[in-house]
């Protein structure tokens, strides 16, 4: 796992990292982890409110476009600061990795918390991985016992790990709802204690899980070829949206509308209504598996990644690809709008 930074530099650093001298007048040599540097996002945030105000009453002049040069790095704003020029936001220098020790863990989803500093993962065995945000190191590793299997001879002795293969954070607040291989969704709080356990959610592995606009709804799809909408807290689907004649593999609801998009096994992208269960619209744009899909958040653009290596969007006004791009030599599996 790796952190980008668009300058190459590191963010908030400490002045003096040097092993200190005991009174005995030995040095004790820290582990690697004591060299690790922090950095903060949060100074991009306090740069562009800072000058906002500036940017406002210039925006019908020409603007002074950063460098990208170290020596800009205190003057980097987000990429919203500056819309004329977005590509000021981009990453494209290699800034952090970090890894879990003593053993190496695989994941198979992951999401930010809502204030950025912790990012959650969820584990091949059934665990929940907390990363400090600024450090790039676990915290800690929460064990989730709705995502394991115990022997009956109430011993508290693991029999099977369910990998956690989706997962999801309230758009509006801190609840966690994560879901496994054998279709078992479950709720947690911001202390990842768990609130409600639905078994048999899906005939086979979830895939995807997804927030209404408004939070009032909740989209999972499954390898059984469903997408189920849930009302949150409850334990029974309101609707089953079915139409895929394959695995669906993701989906995304879309950030303004009452409209989900879901990518499938069978190749194809389905817009659906969640109101009325039914399929507005098909695309058959992929030559295979569609693994990924993401609305922008103008809601006019819909990306998709699949097994074919290559990335489109689509404009929803016309139906048509406005863009495609070749350049994986692999299938994509996920992606993200900057």
């Amino acid at each position: 796992m790796a952190f980008y930074n668009r300058h190459g530099g590191f963010g908030d650093q400490d002045d003096d990292d040097r092993p200190q001298q005991s009174a005995a007048g030995t040095f004790k040599i820290p582990d690697k982890d004591f060299y690790r540097k922090n950095f903060s996002t949060f100074g991009t945030v306090c740069t562009y409110l800072q000058q906002r105000i500036f940017n406002q009453s210039k925006r019908h002049k020409d603007l002074r476009f950063l460098q990208p040069h170290f020596s800009s790095l205190s003057s980097i704003v987000t990429p919203y600061g500056n819309p004329l020029n977005a590509a000021e936001g981009i990453c494209s220098h290699f800034l952090r990795r970090g890894f879990t020790k003593p053993n190496k863990i695989l994941f198979n989803c992951a999401t930010w918390s809502a204030d950025s500093r912790w990012l959650v993962l969820g584990t091949q065995t059934g665990d929940l991985a907390l990363w400090e945000g600024e450090a790039l190191k676990v915290y800690k590793v929460i064990p989730i016992p709705a995502h394991k299997e115990f022997f009956d001879d109430g011993s508290g002795r693991i029999k099977e790990s369910i990998p956690i293969t989706a997962m999801t954070l309230k758009r509006f607040g801190n609840d966690l709802v994560t879901g496994d291989q054998r279709g078992l969704i479950q709720y947690c709080d911001e202390t990842f204690k768990y609130i409600l356990v639905i078994k048999d959610a899906h005939a086979g592995a979830v895939r995807g899980l997804d927030f209404s606009p408004l939070d009032s709804k909740l989209a999972s799809c499954s390898d059984d070829g469903k997408i189920h909408l849930w009302p949150v807290g409850r334990d029974q689907p309101e609707r089953v949206l079915s139409g895929h004649q394959n695995d669906v593999k993701c989906l995304h609801w879309h950030p303004h509308r009452s409209l989900l998009a879901t990518g499938s096994r069978d190749c194809t992208l389905k817009l659906w209504d969640p109101r009325q269960a039914a399929c507005v619209s098909s695309v058959l744009g992929h030559k295979k598996q569609v693994n990924c899909c993401e609305w922008n958040n103008n809601g006019l653009w819909l990306a998709s990644g699949s097994m074919d290596g290559s990335v489109k969007i689509y404009d929803l006004r016309v139906m048509r690809e406005m863009e495609v791009w070749r350049g994986h030599n692999s299938e994509g599996c996920s992606l993200a709008w900057h």
